[in-house]
């Protein structure tokens, strides 16, 4: 798989979870996937493609900088192709282009802010 294939599929889950046509469910990070984090990731989430598990969640590491020789805390978005009988990563896609965008549309589609900004807006019309 290419990078540009990766980042399209990145791409596409992101604009049909935006559509509704994917739906995540949140979970419990397996300690195979936690214990590779600095800070274990609060939650996965989790959806179904075909006869696929998809995955999505954040990891928080230390990394070292040469030029000042420090070592300093970042993370990332993992996407990553899970077990059919657990949220055991078979398979990780690090790094992906568009993967911050993706954890946002699914955070927004798990709390519903859609419904939020409804209800605040009809509350701001006077409706």
């Amino acid at each position: 798989m290419t990078e540009a294939e990766t980042v399209r599929f990145i791409s596409d889950m992101t604009r049909e979870t935006l559509s509704g046509k994917l739906v995540w469910t949140r979970g419990k990070v397996p300690d195979s996937i936690g214990t590779k984090s600095l800070i274990p990731p609060p939650c996965i989430y989790t959806t179904n493609f075909k006869t696929w598990r998809i995955g999505v969640y954040e990891i928080t590491y230390r990394d070292y900088l040469g030029e000042t020789d420090e070592w300093y805390t970042t993370s990332r978005i993992d996407v990553a192709l899970l077990s059919q009988y657990s949220n055991d990563a078979e398979y990780v896609f690090h790094q992906v282009s568009g993967t911050f965008d993706l954890m946002q549309a699914i955070q927004a589609q798990s709390v519903n802010v859609r419904a939020f900004f409804d209800a605040w807006k009809k509350d701001q019309n006077g409706d």
